[in-house]
């Protein structure tokens, strides 16, 4: 018997795999934004007597703002990998499929019959629904 695999699944597959990565970009982000805030705070307190205080001051401004719209964009993320997350679990929680006699395929010493499509054992000669096993 082949192990077809379900086009659902795959599909949940490739949410769960896009979640993840944008929880770990989002992460990277954050580490990357916090380093760079370091090192600038670090270069304006060591070099800070080069620049203009006007020209300074801009800088920071600038700064802040940026600072401002990577953490909207890195929530936006976070929130719609959660999102993502939450669609995958209630996906594996709505789709549950079974393995019943009835749904599966017959085996050699089985047989399933025409009309209710009900798996019988080789040794039964009538189904349930009254069907004679074909020849």
């Amino acid at each position: 018997m082949k192990n077809k695999s379900n086009p659902t699944d795959i599909k949940l597959n490739n949410i769960i795999k896009i979640s993840n990565k944008l929880y770990q970009g989002a992460i990277i982000v954050t580490v990357l934004t916090a380093i760079l805030c370091v090192i600038k705070i670090i270069f304006t307190i060591g070099f800070g007597y080069i620049y203009e205080p006007e020209y300074l001051m801009h800088i920071l401004i600038l700064e802040a703002v940026a600072s401002v719209l990577v953490l909207a964009v890195e929530i936006f993320v976070c929130i719609l990998a959660s999102n993502l997350s939450s669609l995958a679990d209630l996906f594996l929680k709505n789709n549950i499929t079974t393995d019943s006699s009835k749904n599966s395929e017959a085996t050699s010493a089985q047989w399933q019959c025409p009309s209710c499509k009900k798996i019988n054992q080789g040794y039964i000669g009538t189904c349930g629904c009254g069907e004679v096993k074909p020849n």
